[in-house]
């Protein structure tokens, strides 16, 4: 039998990459079954280094934005818009020189989409979406469970971040783009299975048909006669999914969170009553609250016309500053119907 890999490497020396053949998961018992033989995965893998301090930098020299992760978690060991800010490969060396353990995220921004595949399932219903709308992805990771398929998005294609339901509860895809995270090999329980060798930017693009298909591309609304912006009634899947992320964050507050989840109310809801309502209720459940003619006071003075709205992603990075996952959110406010949330995108 062979020798596991070790989750916590140590030197920069190259290592190997498990291949399809081999078992590429860390243990029996966490494996989901084996991807199906395609021919665009027969593509040539780099040799990932035993260091995450090295790979890493080689993510980092591929156009990633590239982030310290606590072992094996999905929760970043730093802070994103500071560390964002500042990244380069001299901090990216100092850190994981302090911090050998740490494993690597990157945030996927604007200009890539991550697929999400979560069961073999999912893996299987991705693929025949992707087959379907003739798409291959520049690069494919495994997981424990499934796989990531990668893309570069579409320039100027506006998109959001969606999950499907495909099967059970756990057979779900989710799709990922903007201000969310992603693990890359070698961190744990990830192994690169097709790879260009391709920079970031330089990934296919994701045809328009796979993205409507999961619902992540967001059709511009037009003005109307008199150029205002025509904003949509939110839908019932919307509010909900709203208030039940606003269960996670607390009321009590700094002034300046709290007029931000006041705009991201505002915004997502189209400033309908039904959003002074919500945004009412929540701030009444902390001890700072002034009365329904304070909150009102307020939401008079946001605006539909803001040039960069707050809007559902803004209140996932919160939420996830709070350690809530915002899928597991998005299933308590759908419950066995949970398809297709996370409506909003910037």
């Amino acid at each position: 039998m062979k020798a596991k890999p070790s989750p916590h490497p140590t030197s920069d020396a190259p290592a190997a990459v498990p291949s399809l053949s081999s078992a590429v998961f860390p243990s029996p018992e966490n494996a989901a079954s084996d991807p199906p033989d395609r021919d665009d995965r027969k593509s040539t893998l780099p040799k990932l280094a035993s260091s995450y301090r090295a790979n890493a930098l080689y993510w980092f020299g591929l156009g990633f934005n590239v982030i310290p992760v606590l072992p094996d978690t999905k929760k970043t060991a730093v802070k994103w818009d500071l560390w964002l800010q500042r990244r380069s490969p001299h901090r990216i060396v100092h850190h994981w020189a302090a911090n050998p353990a740490h494993e690597i995220g990157f945030i996927v921004g604007d200009g890539l989409i991550v697929l999400d595949a979560d069961s073999p399932k999912a893996v299987a219903a991705l693929i025949e979406a992707e087959c379907r709308c003739g798409a291959l992805p520049s690069m494919i990771v495994q997981t424990r469970r499934g796989e990531h398929h990668y893309f570069a998005k579409p320039v100027g294609l506006p998109c959001k971040t969606t999950s499907m339901i495909v099967g059970e509860a756990h057979d779900r895809i989710d799709v990922k783009t903007g201000r969310t995270m992603v693990i890359l090999p070698p961190s744990t329980g990830k192994f690169l299975v097709k790879f260009s060798g391709q920079h970031a930017s330089e990934m296919a693009v994701a045809p328009l048909k796979l993205l409507e298909h999961f619902g992540t591309f967001v059709r511009p609304t037009e003005p109307d006669a008199g150029g205002r912006k025509v904003v949509e009634a939110p839908t019932e899947r919307t509010m909900r999914l709203l208030a039940t992320g606003l269960k996670y964050l607390p009321a009590d507050c700094g002034y300046d969170t709290w007029l931000r989840i006041g705009a991201i109310i505002f915004n997502v809801s189209g400033g309908s009553e039904a959003g002074l309502e919500l945004f009412d209720a929540w701030s009444a459940s902390g001890a700072k609250y002034k009365g329904t003619c304070d909150v009102l006071a307020k939401w008079k003075t946001f605006r539909l016309d803001h040039q960069r709205p707050l809007r559902m992603a803004t209140l996932r990075y919160m939420l996830a500053e709070q350690d809530r996952d915002w899928m597991d959110i998005c299933a308590e406010a759908e419950g066995d119907a949970f398809q297709i949330v996370a409506e909003g995108t910037q």
